[in-house]
């Protein structure tokens, strides 16, 4: 069975981009928070790697640049968000992955307990 993709583009603020040096993501930069059906307060996993900008380093300011981009969010409004967009309950989020990120933003894969994928984005 071919799992469906689908596109949940979020907006929960927005910066100024600037210009920056970054390698290229290796697969060892992705970050996952598995959500088993329990709180999130009881996971061991550490959701911090979904907020850190992890994709490149600065040659000068490197600290100062990786906490411009440091994201913090509400992840219990993002699992209800993405299952409210699909007609589920809060308790089919099955994990949410970090495939992606620009300067400042984000991209996770979240996948239901069934299977099914989609994408969301945080500008």
């Amino acid at each position: 069975m071919r799992n469906s993709l689908r596109l949940l583009n979020i907006t929960l603020s927005s910066r100024s981009a600037l210009p920056f040096l970054s390698w290229p993501t290796s697969p060892r930069t992705r970050s996952s928070l598995n959500l088993p059906r329990r709180l999130l307060s009881s996971v061991s996993s550490s959701p911090h790697n979904l907020f850190e900008y992890t994709s490149g380093l600065w040659l000068v300011n490197n600290d100062l640049r990786l906490a411009e981009r440091k994201h913090v969010f509400d992840i219990e409004e993002l699992r209800r968000l993405a299952a409210q967009s699909v007609d589920r309950t809060i308790q089919d989020v099955d994990t949410i992955e970090k495939l992606a990120e620009g300067g400042f933003n984000r991209v996770f894969l979240i996948t239901m307990h069934d299977g099914f994928q989609m994408i969301a984005r945080i500008p």
